[in-house]
């Protein structure tokens, strides 16, 4: 993260790619999914739309895996934030319809999008 907030998006690219290969070798689930969204926010700032929804594709499929609410809902909020940047607010409101109302039965990325 410290690359991207610094502007350094293709040694960003590079170290988020990595640590994300080298956590699917350890098959450790919570830590991808978080490149993975790391991943995707990057492709977008670098306006490489397709590649974000990519990723943000397999880290669904990854999460939904995990059969794990508090990840899945991750990649929701993710996704939704995507869609907002793109002024797609229809679709964010759609996408984060699922949601718990309450703040205390979401996570913080959840609570911020």
């Amino acid at each position: 993260m410290l690359y991207y907030e610094s502007n350094d998006l293709e040694l960003a690219d590079h170290y988020v790619t990595t640590g994300i290969a080298l956590c699917q070798r350890m098959g450790t689930v919570y830590p991808t999914l978080l490149g993975q969204r790391t991943l995707a926010r990057l492709h977008f700032t670098r306006g490489e739309t397709e590649a974000a929804w990519q990723t943000l594709a397999a880290a669904r499929c990854l999460a939904a895996k995990s059969e794990n609410q508090r990840r899945i809902r991750l990649i929701i909020a993710m996704t939704a934030e995507i869609q907002l940047r793109q002024g797609l607010t229809a679709a964010a409101a759609l996408t984060i319809e699922g949601l718990p109302a309450s703040a205390r039965e979401r996570s913080e990325q959840e609570n911020l999008t």
